[in-house]
């Protein structure tokens, strides 16, 4: 058996390339959410089609990005309290206000993909899931992306962080 010898350069390179995978796969375990923007915390989305605003707060779990309706106020500022009649499983018959109706968004390149949000608004399309991307504006404006099938096809909201959050 012929033995080869390397330079010492040569051969930490070798050994760098072969563990720098295996550190970037465990750096990336450890904090999930390095390219995405820290949005937890109260947001603010208005609707025009029935005058109505709503408080969501947004939080993580598991490095995954979910949100829940804290309260929905009409025009007139009186809370608006109807239930998820059209919607499906833990959501059926579920009051709206506290219903937990975004879920898993993953963090990628600055911004949250991949998650599932469902209309919790009164109507035809109450109950239908979607796809969901959420993306945070110069202005830091949050803007909601529900699709099915072709993302040039879905809808938009843009919702206000609470000015009273400290971040």
């Amino acid at each position: 058996m012929t033995r080869v010898r390397m330079r010492p350069a040569i051969a930490a390179l070798i050994v760098a390339a072969c563990i720098a995978p295996c550190t970037a796969a465990a750096d990336a375990d450890a904090d999930p959410a390095p390219t995405a923007p820290d949005l937890r915390g109260i947001w603010y989305a208005y609707e025009a089609a029935d005058q109505t605003t709503s408080t969501i707060e947004l939080s993580l779990d598991a490095g995954r990005l979910s949100g829940r309706m804290l309260a929905i106020a009409g025009a007139d500022g009186q809370p608006r309290n109807w239930r998820c009649e059209r919607c499906d499983g833990d959501l059926h018959q579920a009051p709206v206000v506290g219903a937990r109706f975004l879920r898993d968004l993953k963090p990628d390149q600055g911004r949250w993909i991949d998650g599932d949000v469902v209309d919790l608004r009164p109507g035809l399309t109450q109950g239908v899931h979607a796809k969901a991307e959420l993306a945070l504006d110069e202005q830091g404006r949050l803007t909601l992306l529900g699709y099915r099938g072709l993302r040039s096809l879905g809808q938009s909201r843009v919702w206000t962080r609470d000015k009273t959050e400290r971040r």
